[in-house]
């Protein structure tokens, strides 16, 4: 850790993925940064950021969302969104928000599947809202 908190870049130099991923729960300016050095790392960062969903959540969603969507990726998080915990389901909408607001339709398709036929009321109603910020089905 540097004199005013840990060192973001040496971290994303040495290829830190568990370590960034800790600062996710780090105050706002950390995080952000964080998550943008696990954006630059890329694939060997997916793996790690879609076990820490049920984990982490929000901020992992938000650092695998901004790397663009990827089929092992976007699997994963649809796995998350199936299978996983209400902190890591939640997380899992947030993703696939972020990606179908960019137009990405096999995401907005999950978030109305989800919306009709998820087991879990909360996360039914999570897509819900979900839906409602995306808008409109994208159009291609």
């Amino acid at each position: 850790m540097g004199l005013f908190g840990p060192n973001v870049e040496k971290m994303k130099a040495a290829g830190d993925v568990a370590g960034l991923i800790d600062l996710l729960n780090a105050k706002q300016t950390v995080k952000v940064k964080a998550g943008q050095a696990l954006i630059d790392l890329g694939d060997p960062a997916v793996g790690p950021l879609l076990d820490a969903l049920s984990t982490v959540g929000q901020p992992a969603a938000t650092a695998l969302a901004g790397m663009g969507i990827r089929p092992r990726s976007f699997e994963g998080v649809c796995d998350v969104l199936r299978d996983g915990n209400q902190i890591g389901q939640f997380a899992a909408v947030h993703a696939l928000t972020l990606w179908a607001m960019f137009g990405d339709e096999a995401s907005y398709d999950q978030l109305v599947w989800a919306s009709r036929n998820h087991p879990s009321i909360a996360t039914k109603t999570c897509c819900g809202f979900a839906l409602q910020d995306v808008a409109e089905p994208p159009i291609f």
